[in-house]
């Protein structure tokens, strides 16, 4: 039978058509630019105040963009200056990326404050110290297999909805953060975020200061819970609450310690699936310290956290030498009581992987066009 060409061009066209909407298929963003390093090291666009020695960026003053990072192995140092958005997109993107350290920076007013992650790109081994992540819709999200990743030493508060939030990620270390006032939930594990760590932090005034939803083999231990409306939510068992020798503060528990040992003569309960066995009967203070944030840009500071370290366990309040975090918090900035607060609305953040799955898919109908063209080329041969 003879082949008709032009039958041949009008299918090859034909899967052109989609393979071409895909492509160029983007997902809403933010207003305001959006700077780049991209996998060679440059900084597009490259009059920005970030400056380069290296595989060290460091800001050099205050921006309101957003930053997509295509290159691993780099650290970003934000040097006491502030990122700053319109209220949506993202403040950095570590998509797919591997052994990136954030630190010393101020990260506010954005959709998400750091993303990771996505359906087809996978980041781990990335690190967030030392940083400020505030008034955002989401602190910190940990998309799509984020595994090994450290997150050490922020204030995450403020957030419109969660300060740090899991979706199907494991396996990663998340301590030493103060982690307060968010509005719906301090941390949330949900759809597999399994093998996490959460260790030394101290999770306060939120509605829900850990939801777990399909997440199991999770660790928390040596955390401050403190005067959330509902300290854990969970649907999930199989989640440890104690390390078998130290557990958590809980502001709510109403055991006593008559031997001195810091640890409660009873268990704290959550539910009937999960316990922590051994609560700790004094707070925890590994943890920078947290002051409610103003609406200004701040001026260039260092904004690594005062810390102060004490033992575990505590059979006394600390001294005036070592105070309480909150505790240089004028009573006007002070956080209200939630317990009069009504429940608010869980915005769970949109899941980017949706555009990652159209531009794979886009990346398979340019493959299928390659082979028609040769299929086309053969036949027009014969």
């Amino acid at each position: 039978m003879k082949k008709n060409p032009t039958l041949l061009l009008l299918i090859s066209l034909m899967l052109l058509s989609p393979t071409a909407m895909f492509v160029q298929f983007q997902p809403a963003a933010a207003t305001g630019a959006t700077i780049f390093i991209l996998a060679d090291g440059q900084i597009n666009p490259p009059n920005v105040p970030i400056q380069r020695r290296g595989n060290i960026y460091t800001f050099t003053g205050n921006m309101t963009d957003e930053i997509v990072v295509e290159k691993d192995h780099i650290i970003l140092d934000g040097n006491g200056f502030a990122l700053q958005g319109s209220g949506e997109g993202t403040g950095i993107s570590l998509s797919g990326r591997e052994n990136v350290t954030v630190k010393n920076l101020y990260i506010r007013n954005y959709g998400y404050g750091i993303s990771f992650g996505g359906l087809s790109y996978f980041s781990s081994y990335n690190n967030i110290i030392n940083n400020n992540i505030t008034q955002n819709t989401c602190g910190l999200y940990l998309d799509y297999y984020s595994t090994y990743n450290n997150i050490i030493g922020n204030i995450i508060a403020e957030n419109n909805n969660t300060g740090i939030y899991l979706y199907c990620s494991n396996n990663n270390n998340i301590t030493r953060n103060n982690v307060i006032a968010n509005s719906y939930e301090g941390i949330s594990l949900t759809y597999s975020s399994d093998g996490n760590s959460i260790t030394e932090n101290n999770i306060a005034k939120s509605w829900y200061g850990v939801t777990l939803e399909h997440a199991a083999n999770n660790k928390f231990c040596q955390n401050n819970f403190l005067e959330n409306v509902y300290q854990v939510h969970s649907s999930v068992y199989g989640n440890a609450w104690d390390n078998g020798r130290l557990g958590n503060y809980w502001s709510d528990y109403n055991g006593s310690d008559a031997n001195g040992d810091g640890i409660g003569d009873k268990p704290y309960v959550i539910d009937a699936g999960n316990t922590d066995r051994f609560p700790l009967t004094s707070k925890l203070y590994n943890f920078p310290q947290y002051i409610p944030q103003s609406t200004e840009t701040p001026n260039r500071q260092d904004p690594t956290p005062t810390t102060t370290t004490t033992s575990p366990v505590q059979t006394s309040q600390p001294t005036q030498a070592t105070p309480e975090p909150n505790s240089s918090i004028p009573e006007e900035n002070a956080e209200p009581s939630l317990t009069s607060r009504a429940e608010p609305t869980k915005l769970i953040p949109p899941e980017p992987g949706f555009s990652d799955f159209l531009n794979s898919l886009g990346a398979l109908m340019v493959v299928i066009v390659a082979l028609a063209a040769v299929v086309f080329a053969v036949l027009r041969r014969k």
